[in-house]
């Protein structure tokens, strides 16, 4: 983890209960192939690329990984991950969703120390909600929340708890104001991550 002070074990407890880790492929709200703990995956090389095991634990093939992929890109989205995982054949082992879940933390935390070089100084319960937001919408969120990235580099953070919040419909109250229409998880991460920006300011 590119965060020292925050481990993979930390940070997969921490999230599990806005997004649950599913160890098969589903799709999300988009319509977008995921897996892991809302791990994309966009293309059939990316899901070649994953460790993924058939159901007695032997190592899939290509052909097998591109099959599966199309079969469920092929389903309807934004159901439960049941719905998805009676079609699957193939699944994650803990190693591989462990692998998964930090690339794409690092990803992330990469985008973010080029946008803050001096993130890993910042008090941790503040880094903690920037990944926060990072993974429930991509590191670039940067580019449409102005008033948050300028309250984060001034260290401000009790103006940072100030753009996250919950969603409703049609608000401009918040910037970080994802919606929760079939992600009823944000609702919970919005208020864990403007209570961290509290915490880190008080």
């Amino acid at each position: 983890m590119i965060d020292p002070t925050i481990t993979l074990d930390d940070w997969r407890a921490w999230n599990w209960p806005f997004e649950s880790e599913v160890p098969h492929l589903y799709l999300d709200c988009e319509g977008i192939p995921t897996c892991a703990a809302g791990c994309a995956v966009f293309s059939v090389g990316q899901m070649v690329a994953i460790d993924w095991a058939r159901a007695d634990g032997s190592p899939a093939t290509a052909a097998e990984k591109a099959t599966e992929y199309e079969t469920i890109r092929g389903m309807l989205p934004a159901k439960l991950p049941g719905y998805y995982g009676e079609q699957c054949t193939l699944h994650l082992a803990d190693e591989a969703t462990s692998t998964l879940i930090e690339k794409r933390f690092d990803a992330n935390a990469r985008l973010l120390l080029h946008a803050f070089p001096d993130l890993l100084s910042w008090p941790e319960k503040a880094r903690r909600a920037t990944y926060s937001i990072a993974w429930a919408e991509g590191a670039g969120f940067l580019g449409h929340y102005p008033r948050w990235s300028a309250a984060a580099r001034a260290h401000n953070w009790a103006a940072c708890a100030a753009q996250v919040g919950s969603w409703p419909a049609g608000s401009a109250k918040f910037e970080c104001d994802i919606s929760p229409v079939n992600n009823a998880g944000v609702v919970p991460r919005n208020a864990a991550n403007r209570a961290l920006f509290l915490a880190a300011g008080s």
